[in-house]
């Protein structure tokens, strides 16, 4: 989650802890509202006020748990905000082969360092992976997924200041 967000726009809070915890809950303030919580480690909010507020997310494994709080400052919307955010976010994002076998390397650079994650969805929306966060302005990461059904799947990159989707097929 980023630390600045704008009023009345839409995010998506991503819980990147490693190990994944079992389940999550979180704690909005008032006047953050929860618009789609079908995945609950990574649930999309949108926030009708501006200020400082801090989210609360509580992790369980097994029967305990640990919490966080992160101090979050929406900000009145600004049209002209993404030319002075510009080149913060992905730079490249790639995949090869594709099609694949549930094997294949994903390609990622940023215009600066940064916490990103990847997360492989069915065409449905079912999560069928995640690799562990990791930090910095590159990588080429190999990913192996336990299940290799054959058939269409979207792969996203979630960083600190963007978001990209594609799509790929695993084949037999």
């Amino acid at each position: 989650m980023n630390s600045t967000m704008m009023q009345a726009d839409t995010f998506v809070i991503v819980d990147i802890s490693n190990p994944r915890p079992d389940s999550i809950k979180w704690r909005f303030p008032p006047g953050i509202q929860i618009i789609n919580n079908s995945n609950p480690f990574s649930p999309i909010i949108i926030s009708s006020d501006t200020g400082n507020f801090y989210v609360k997310a509580i992790a369980y494994f097994g029967s305990c748990a640990d919490s966080l709080n992160k101090l979050v400052h929406f900000i009145k919307y600004d049209s002209t905000a993404i030319k002075n955010g510009a080149y913060r976010g992905i730079k490249t994002f790639s995949l090869y082969p594709n099609p694949n076998s549930g094997q294949f390397n994903v390609v990622l650079e940023f215009y600066k360092k940064q916490t990103f994650v990847i997360k492989i969805n069915t065409t449905t929306g079912s999560e069928v992976f995640q690799a562990p966060a990791q930090y910095g302005d590159s990588a080429t990461i190999p990913i192996n997924m336990p299940i290799n059904t054959p058939g269409n799947y979207f792969i996203k990159v979630i960083a600190e200041f963007d978001a990209k989707q594609k799509g790929f097929i695993i084949t037999n």
